[in-house]
């Protein structure tokens, strides 16, 4: 499972020490992989499939949007 999300407040808007070097890169000007609760979250939906979903999240440089992929 993918996800993709706009920046959050938690990012720096330029490069900046971070002790996840993901995470230390300017929000506005790069794709920054990162970790996602969503596989867990809908186990707990659909308890069926604990153990069957991994996934990572995408901050992208947008304002406001937000995409799930399941595959």
């Amino acid at each position: 499972m993918t996800t993709i999300h706009d920046i959050t407040n938690t990012q720096t808007i330029l490069d900046a020490p971070h002790k996840d070097l993901r995470r230390a890169r300017a929000c506005g000007m790069s794709l920054i992989p990162t970790t996602t609760g969503s596989a867990t979250a809908i186990t707990h939906i659909f308890p069926e499939l604990k153990g069957k979903l991994n996934g990572h999240a995408i901050r992208v440089p947008l304002a406001n949007a937000s995409l799930t992929d399941c595959v």
